[in-house]
């Protein structure tokens, strides 16, 4: 087998399994669903309150740029007789794969935000930015939506886009039946065996440049103590 240079061996390692750009590496679930598949439902007051994914942050990995989830515009797709939007919050946190739970702290918290509420059945993109969410590549971390916690909100509910396969080896769907109070006062989250959510995660990696330095400088590390150890 032809050797592989370190270089190139760190730069594998860098890549995980999403797809790069210059510093970025995205996964990306979408490729795997049929555009129709949902899992359901999702929303206030008598369902599940809150749906995630987890990931794992690739090699090499320091923050999360964004992240994004595919749900369906309805206000009641489990029938219950309510009507309009949801509301909701966007949270990110490293992830305690023993208590099944994430852990404190919140690495990033969105503001209340709302579905359309236009219930044209329609599937939209809910896309969130992470500037400054700070991540240790190799670890695994949930991202995740919840109508918990939200002062008033309306008792809509709805449909998020689901693939029915497992097609992310880094992590799997997550939920959480919590009508007590917030997700903080609940015990593990639950999911369903063999599954992800359609999903996207962009991750800041070094630049390619950068990992070739370090390539570089550990590859005349090794050079170094090879000669040290002829003499």
């Amino acid at each position: 087998m032809k050797p592989c240079s370190l270089t190139a061996l760190i730069l594998a390692a860098s890549l995980g399994a999403g797809t790069a750009q210059a510093g970025i590496i995205t996964v990306d679930t979408t490729p795997s669903w049929n555009g129709s598949d949902v899992v359901y439902p999702w929303g206030h007051n008598g369902v599940t309150q809150t749906y995630g994914q987890t990931v794992t942050a690739p090699a090499y990995a320091s923050g999360l740029k964004s992240f994004s989830f595919v749900i369906q515009d309805l206000n009641d797709i489990a029938n219950v007789g309510v009507a309009g939007p949801i509301k909701y919050q966007a949270y990110v946190y490293e992830w305690d794969s023993i208590n099944v739970q994430p852990t404190e702290p919140a690495l990033f918290q969105s503001v209340v935000q709302q579905t359309p509420g236009t219930n044209t059945r329609d599937f939209l993109t809910l896309s969130f930015s992470t500037p400054g969410t700070v991540l240790v590549g190799g670890n695994q971390y949930v991202l995740f939506l919840t109508t918990d916690g939200i002062a008033n909100p309306p008792d809509g509910n709805t449909a998020w886009a689901f693939p029915f396969a497992d097609v992310y080896s880094g992590g799997q769907f997550q939920f959480l039946n919590d009508s007590n109070g917030f997700w903080e006062d609940s015990s593990a989250f639950g999911s369903p065996a063999g599954s992800d959510l359609v999903f996207a995660a962009a991750f800041k990696v070094p630049e390619p440049g950068t990992l070739a330095l370090l390539g570089a400088g550990l590859a005349g590390f090794a050079a170094s103590r090879r000669r040290k150890a002829k003499s």
